[in-house]
């Protein structure tokens, strides 16, 4: 196997590291989202204040993911012309 290769290999195991924390990120909103609905039924304000707090977090970690996302994106067409030049 080329560097290249070895690199781009490298690129692809990073690009799924990330999806799969995009995918637990989302899970977790998905979840925070529930204990919101939860304490709204329940009439619990300050769950209500601490879920919300803890499910902007979750949207700034997601929004942070989607930028690594794009940037393994970039890196990856990088490495691509990188090869041509042997490895």
């Amino acid at each position: 196997m080329s560097t290249t290769q070895e690199i781009q290999q490298a690129l692809q195991q990073t690009g799924a590291g990330v999806s799969q924390a995009l995918a637990a990120a989302n899970a977790a909103k998905a979840k925070a989202e529930q204990a919101i609905a939860q304490s709204v039924a329940l009439g619990g304000r300050d769950v209500i204040a601490e879920f919300t707090a803890l499910k902007n977090a979750i949207n700034e970690l997601i929004a942070s993911l989607n930028g690594s996302r794009e940037k393994v994106i970039q890196v990856a067409a990088r490495a691509r012309p990188a090869g041509g030049g042997g490895g």
